[in-house]
């Protein structure tokens, strides 16, 4: 089994990191990390790229693009919800979502990340999930040292959204621990 990128993996990589060089950084994320921000200019540049949408059937990339993609973010310091947005709505609702997109799920008090910036979220309910379009108001930001934005969705958000058919959670819980896993790797390596 051979684990190197290939080709067309290479250049899609290269051409994030020239991306990257200029969008994202340590001293980026720590400037972010003290307003308490999230990187909407680093979205826009990646949507505007296509990175953002490596998993639509129209790109000819797939799950191990976008993974590989959320890594060298993840590395480079990009403080965005492209793990959520990319990976898991993409696998769990099967089409991009309005982002920034946050995940969550139990206690609506506990706060997630990006919370109190997202325009969407996905919240795991037993054995489904629900979509929740936000509206300014729905969150509320939760100071934190975590080094990413967080949030508190508030309950009356979350009881609006639609839910999505049972077994969803299931799928959320599995694009969920791949995009954390990516976003691990590419730290660990940073």
């Amino acid at each position: 089994m051979n684990f190197e990128p290939d080709e067309e993996q290479r250049e899609i990589l290269q051409a994030l990191g020239s991306l990257l060089e200029g969008h994202a950084g340590p001293a980026r994320a720590i400037a972010l990390s003290e307003q308490g921000g999230y990187d909407f200019a680093l979205d826009a540049a990646l949507a505007e790229s296509g990175f953002d949408a490596a998993m639509d059937p129209e790109t000819g990339a797939g799950a191990l693009e976008a993974t590989l993609i959320v890594e060298a973010v993840a590395r480079a310091g990009g403080v965005t919800s492209l793990a959520s947005s990319a990976l898991v709505a993409r696998g769990v609702v099967g089409r991009a979502l309005p982002g920034p997109v946050a995940l969550g799920s139990g206690d609506p008090m506990m706060p997630v990340r990006f919370g109190a910036h997202a325009r969407t979220a996905l919240w795991r309910d037993a054995d489904a999930v629900r979509l929740v379009a936000l509206e300014d108001g729905d969150a509320e930001a939760v100071p934190s040292s975590f080094g990413y934005p967080m949030g508190r969705i508030g309950r009356k958000a979350l009881e609006k959204g639609e839910l999505m058919p049972p077994g969803s959670a299931a799928r959320l819980r599995r694009w969920w621990r791949l995009a954390v896993a990516a976003e691990m790797v590419g730290t660990m390596a940073a």
